[in-house]
């Protein structure tokens, strides 16, 4: 089980689709949030092995639909909810938002 946390549209409900070589999550190529709540999809691994995978899509971070701390809180209560937790997170960060400093 892997949870997928990042701005909104950064791209997590597409690798989520990717990750399981099937349309499962709603993506748009717009700026706007398409995941209000977190979102478990079942599937198997489009990698060697095929192996049973579940992902844990979630909402945007600083949407500006809600204010950080209702994100994180819905956040929460998803993963206190699932009684067999998450193996691993993926933090997604497009490049194209990425900022160097002189330091």
């Amino acid at each position: 089980r892997i949870l997928l946390i990042g701005k909104t549209g950064e791209g997590k409900s597409t690798l989520t689709n990717f990750l399981l070589n099937q349309q499962v999550a709603t993506t748009s190529f717009g700026l706007g949030s398409c995941t209000r709540d977190p979102q478990i999809y079942k599937g198997t691994w489009r990698g060697q092995g095929r192996q049973p995978l579940e992902i844990i899509d979630t909402p945007g971070l600083l949407d500006s639909s809600e204010t950080m701390f209702q994100t994180l809180q819905r956040l929460k209560k998803a993963i206190t909810s699932m009684q067999d937790g998450i193996n691993g997170v993926l933090f997604l960060q497009g490049i194209h938002t990425i900022k160097f400093d002189s330091a």
